[in-house]
């Protein structure tokens, strides 16, 4: 995600936490580097990396789940 896409990412949590019923956000939004991930304070990349190719993904209509 770009910079700006995090900034907008997080002007909506609060909104969505609302919508789906959630007291706290499930969700954290980072900038940085997939290399770098422990820079980060990402121990576990699993899913973050998962999430990084679908958003980055060319044509995200043809990922299937």
């Amino acid at each position: 995600m770009t910079e700006v896409q995090v900034e907008v990412a997080k002007t909506y949590l609060e909104h969505h936490m609302e919508k789906f019923g959630f007291q706290a956000p499930n969700v954290t939004f980072l900038h940085g580097r997939i290399e770098k991930l422990a820079e980060a304070g990402i121990q576990n990349p699993t899913v973050l990396s998962t999430l990084f190719l679908i958003n980055n993904k060319s044509s995200r209509r043809s990922i299937e789940c």
